[in-house]
């Protein structure tokens, strides 16, 4: 509401094609990427994208951030071809024209990138953007920032999918130290973390650990976000499958259920 009141003052006074009017639309756009209205938030984006573009160039830092909002949407809604297409642009304009590695943006960006091509099965390529975007945070923000703990999270999945369960394993537990310190354990990324170290260990066939994992991630996505959310239900039907193989068809059925 508060967002769009504000996109219709500016309008008014400053025109459609002031950068101001641009970061209002941009906003809004977050705020539906947000809710999960992806329609939206494409739209905005792209807008917000062409104007500042028009008004401050391809070098404005605000149209990179609404190029790469942009691209984040495509990514979500698998259209890897537009969105690898926007992800390389912003890239190639922090290297080639700003000659600038530290900004949030370039790392951003290179993990999203390296997210999109290891969902495409191109890990060698997602392998070298991450360790680049890790080395990056690490020398900007430090070893205990969350920006550091989510690259070791990504690299860890990486890693699971290539069979490199150790390496996983241990970028998981660095990932989960940092975010307990950070947020402590009923907060949704540190959640997910138990839950992909669940999967981790029942790849391994240590089900006594993934037992554990499975059960207290579930109890903490009941008091984070109750039992209504999709996480909450990933959490049951996870932890079904693992009695499932078991064998404990009763305590398989109740959660299914």
């Amino acid at each position: 509401m508060f967002f769009l009141e504000s996109i219709q003052i500016k309008k008014k006074i400053l025109g459609i094609e002031h950068s101001d009017y641009a970061s209002s639309l941009n906003n809004i756009g977050l705020l539906y990427f947000a809710r999960g209205n992806l329609e939206k938030a494409g739209e905005y984006a792209l807008e917000a994208k062409a104007i500042f573009k028009k008004a401050n160039g391809q070098n404005d830092i605000n149209f990179l951030g609404a190029t790469i909002n942009l691209a984040n949407v495509y990514y979500i809604m698998y259209n890897y071809e537009k969105a690898e297409f926007l992800y390389l642009e912003v890239i190639k304009i922090f290297e080639d024209r700003l000659k600038n590695f530290s900004h949030p943006f370039y790392s951003n960006c290179l993990n999203n990138l390296a997210n999109l091509y290891k969902d495409e099965y191109k890990f060698e390529k997602a392998e070298k953007l991450y360790l680049q975007s890790a080395e990056l945070v690490i020398n900007n923000f430090g070893a205990n920032h969350e920006d550091y703990a989510i690259r070791l999270s990504n690299m860890a999945s990486l890693y699971m999918n290539l069979g490199n369960y150790k390496k996983a394993e241990s970028l998981y537990l660095n990932s989960k130290d940092i975010y307990e310190a950070k947020y402590g354990k009923v907060h949704p990324d540190y959640i997910s973390i138990l839950h992909n170290l669940a999967i981790l260990y029942k790849k391994l066939a240590n089900f006594e650990k993934a037992e554990l994992l499975f059960i207290e991630s579930k109890t903490l996505r009941e008091q984070a976000l109750g039992k209504e959310h999709v996480d909450y239900s990933s959490s049951l039907n996870s932890l079904a499958n693992l009695y499932m193989k078991l064998g404990d068809f009763e305590k398989a059925e109740q959660l299914y259920l």
